[in-house]
């Protein structure tokens, strides 16, 4: 879960993350943003899109954060993954 705003704010608004299938901006309003859910419910907003985006991107950060937090990514990993992907497209293109 998320705030849209300050949690000290009446309109303040806490949406779950993952539920969210899209967002869409409200073309009347410019300070609110149409929140469509995975269950098809829709909702608007009172946040402009781009503000709704960030608090997107920073509660994807966090979430990935404890994520990497609770199941690290073993050392050298990411450099397996490069050197099978360089692999890969090497023997693609004989």
């Amino acid at each position: 879960f998320f705030p849209t705003v300050s949690p000290e704010e009446n309109n303040c608004s806490w949406l779950a993350l993952n539920r969210i299938e899209t967002i869409n901006p409200v073309k009347k309003r410019k300070d609110y943003t149409e929140v469509v859910f995975d269950n098809g419910k829709k909702l608007n907003i009172p946040i402009s899109y781009k503000s709704m985006e960030n608090q997107i991107l920073r509660a994807s950060r966090l979430e990935s954060v404890i994520r990497n937090r609770k199941n690290p990514v073993p050392a050298g990993f990411f450099w397996f993954l490069s050197f099978c992907s360089s692999v890969s497209a090497l023997a693609e293109s004989f």
